[in-house]
């Protein structure tokens, strides 16, 4: 993933996180309860550093909360729970070392 750094983030214990971020797509729609416009973006991040939270925290420092993230944002939450019942943030790579040293990679691509 080549990105922009979202920023750096000191957290409370004094320990900094990287993150970047590549915008893939964005989105506008229109709520039918209240009519109001709505924007969402698809974006491809990874982590430089790996704190927990890191993903989530960065991108609601930034403005941009994860669709369905009741713990780091508070806007429309309600309305968003009732097409995403859950945090929408998926993995689509891991890469780890196995047991001999060789490099073992899994991707998982979003379904729709």
């Amino acid at each position: 993933c080549d990105g922009a750094p979202v920023g750096r983030v000191s957290l409370a214990d004094g320990l900094e996180a990287g993150t970047l971020l590549l915008v893939k797509a964005c989105y506008q729609l229109t709520d039918p309860d209240t009519l109001q416009d709505e924007s969402f973006t698809l974006a491809e991040v990874k982590p430089v550093t790996g704190r927990t939270h890191q993903i989530r925290i960065h991108l609601a420092s930034v403005g941009r909360p994860l669709v369905s993230d009741f713990l780091y944002s508070s806007q429309a939450l309600d309305r968003e729970s009732r097409w995403c019942p859950r945090v929408f943030l998926h993995c689509s790579r891991v890469v780890v070392r196995d047991e001999s040293g060789s490099l073992c990679r899994v991707d998982a691509q979003l379904t729709p």
